[in-house]
């Protein structure tokens, strides 16, 4: 227990004793833990002179890279414009094309006949086939609604008579859906025999195709595709020519890109000891970035800092080195 007395502490100021003043017992407490509390401080680290060199090392180069690939970007960005629309190539499609129309002549339109003969067949057995398809699915959709209509009425049958949950009302449940599988299964395999008729015979036109085929046109045949090879090869050859032609006017116009900027930034900050345009983004981004930090830091530690990396801050920071240290101090 605190007594009266225990609250009275007398003050002192300069070397006079002038009277006792009271201390509240809460004011005691507060002063004995932070009394604790500065026992412990010089365990606790100093925030102002912990500086993680390699973290804001690393930064700086995150923003060079940076503006590194930005400027790659516009030089790829103006090469791939120098090199202008890029010429198109006939497609292996096309080049087939202009290798029948070249032996149409030779060989006549026994193959384009035979061709569309077979389309036009083949069109026609797909067309039956797809149709009775569709009918499979109309006659399985009409057998679903004749079964759900027979449940409904069923259903209203039995509640008349009184015996919707009896057992003859199950059963004449069950046999609908009996008659329902039934009537669905012998419609599908009606529908499926007609389907596989229309497969057999457009197995057959295959077949026949073929063999015309190698019957009447094995001759044209190989020269066609000899004539759609050499068509293919004078076209590639094409390409290859344009590609490298293309690679080297890209590369050139990249260099000159990158040369010019360089040269253009060199000339303009020898005239004004400064950066400009997306550059000096650059540069200016890493210095503000730099001195946030050491702004917080103790002057010293920042010293220590800015001497020890020298050599990789004047890399990063450039023209804007020398404005650093003097704002360090």
């Amino acid at each position: 227990m605190i007594t009266g007395k225990e609250l009275w502490e007398p003050v002192t100021i300069g070397n006079q004793r002038w009277r006792e003043e009271p201390i509240s017992p809460v004011t005691r407490v507060w002063n004995d833990k932070l009394s604790d509390v500065a026992d412990l401080a010089p365990d606790l680290p100093d925030e102002s002179r912990v500086i993680d060199a390699e973290s804001l090392l690393n930064s700086l180069k995150d923003i060079s890279d940076r503006y590194t690939e930005d400027r790659r970007a516009r030089a790829r960005a103006y090469a791939e414009e120098s090199l202008g629309e890029t010429p198109s190539f006939d497609t292996d499609e096309e080049l087939l094309a202009q290798a029948r129309k070249s032996l149409s002549e030779q060989y006549g339109d026994k193959k384009g006949s035979l061709a569309e003969n077979y389309e036009e067949k083949l069109a026609s057995y797909s067309a039956s086939k797809g149709a009775e398809l569709a009918a499979r699915q109309r006659d399985r959709a009409k057998l679903a609604s004749q079964r759900v209509k027979a449940q409904d009425e069923n259903l209203d049958k039995m509640a008349r008579q009184g015996i919707s949950h009896s057992t003859i009302a199950e059963l004449s449940g069950r046999k609908i859906d009996a008659d329902y599988r039934s009537s669905l299964r012998a419609s599908d395999e009606a529908h499926n025999a007609r389907v596989k008729t229309y497969d057999d015979k457009i197995a057959r036109l295959n077949a026949s195709y073929q063999e015309a085929l190698k019957n009447y046109e094995i001759t044209y045949a190989i020269e066609l595709e000899k004539k759609a090879d050499s068509l293919k090869s004078k076209r590639d050859k094409l390409i290859d020519s344009y590609n490298k032609s293309a690679e080297s006017a890209y590369k050139k116009a990249y260099r000159e890109y990158l040369e010019k900027e360089e040269e253009e930034d060199l000339l303009y900050e020898e005239q004004t000891g400064d950066y400009t345009g997306e550059k000096k983004k650059s540069y200016q981004e890493r210095y503000d970035f730099l001195l946030g930090v050491l702004k917080g830091k103790n002057q010293e530690s920042a010293r220590s800092f800015l001497t020890e990396n020298e050599a990789e801050l004047k890399k990063y920071l450039g023209l804007y080195y020398n404005k650093l240290i003097k704002e360090v101090g």
